[in-house]
């Protein structure tokens, strides 16, 4: 597997999971643009760290890559936390301990931890933060 096979996999799991979640909070991925109304969701996963696991000729070595899936979240100011932390819940629904296949393997996720951010004044922000791996050969 590779990290644009696990970017994917996550994107697209994200994707359909929230729309059953959260069909009237917008998603928005890595490198899209678009309107922003009182509340949505910004979801982008860091490159991962890898790691070899086993010893071999090229082409043979097993390899672990883990990163991190973060999901920011944005509300309108002076509605309380319990919005975002409504939406930081569903995130761990849709996300949190979950296994993606990818061509017979798999991109694994685990427990997510959220995050209070700063307001710029017009948006608070919550992030949500899941470690995933997977494996590959290289």
């Amino acid at each position: 597997m590779t990290e644009a096979d696990a970017v994917q996999a996550i994107s697209n799991a994200f994707v359909a999971g929230w729309a059953t979640a959260q069909p009237s909070v917008p998603t928005f991925l890595s490198n899209e643009a678009g309107a922003a109304p009182d509340q949505w969701v910004y979801l982008s996963v860091t490159p991962p760290a890898q790691a070899q696991t086993s010893m071999g000729p090229p082409g043979s070595k097993r390899e672990q890559f883990k990163g991190y899936i973060a999901v920011q979240i944005f509300s309108a100011v002076d509605v309380g936390d319990k919005p975002s932390a409504a939406l930081a819940d569903s995130v761990r629904t849709v996300l949190a301990n979950k296994s993606f296949a990818v061509g017979g393997e798999s991109v694994d996720t685990f427990s997510g931890a959220s995050q209070r951010g700063a307001s710029d004044g017009r948006w608070n922000m919550r992030v949500v933060v899941i470690p995933y791996v997977f494996w590959g050969v290289a």
